[in-house]
């Protein structure tokens, strides 16, 4: 993957909590001169990453996992092994996570937008406004 990845490392964390408790708290760092980016427990042949989270507190644990399998029904729908891969996962509490692996980015903000809108309906009963960027 030569250039795609010529840093030393990256570190990402991500700390989400509820007033009561963390309800996510992740941290990885990827080190490509170290190991491989395309290792099958990193990126594989997929060049970009990215992640959503609904999160909503108090949203009891059966209806989360019904939003996870709804959206999950859209991660089968658009995954194409070799271009882009998704999936959905219900979080401990109050939430899901969304995550991709993309060859390109030019289809991620679409596809993202896609997650955010079913999840918005799901949880709050409206549509999702875009930022003007997106429009």
């Amino acid at each position: 993957m030569g250039e795609v990845f010529a840093f030393d490392s990256l570190r990402l964390e991500t700390r989400v909590r509820s007033a009561a408790r963390p309800l996510v708290l992740e941290s990885f760092l990827l080190e490509p001169r170290r190991r491989s980016m395309e290792s099958a427990a990193r990126m594989g042949s997929y060049l970009n990453t990215a992640t959503f989270y609904a999160i909503q507190i108090g949203r009891p644990a059966a209806e989360l996992r019904d939003l996870e399998s709804k959206l999950n029904e859209i991660a089968r729908e658009i995954s194409r092994p070799g271009a882009m891969i998704w999936g959905a996962s219900a979080l401990a509490s109050d939430g899901v996570v969304v995550r991709g692996l993309a060859a390109t980015a030019r289809d991620i903000p679409a596809t993202l937008a896609r997650f955010w809108n079913l999840a918005r309906r799901f949880l709050t009963g409206e549509e999702a406004v875009p930022p003007r960027k997106m429009k």
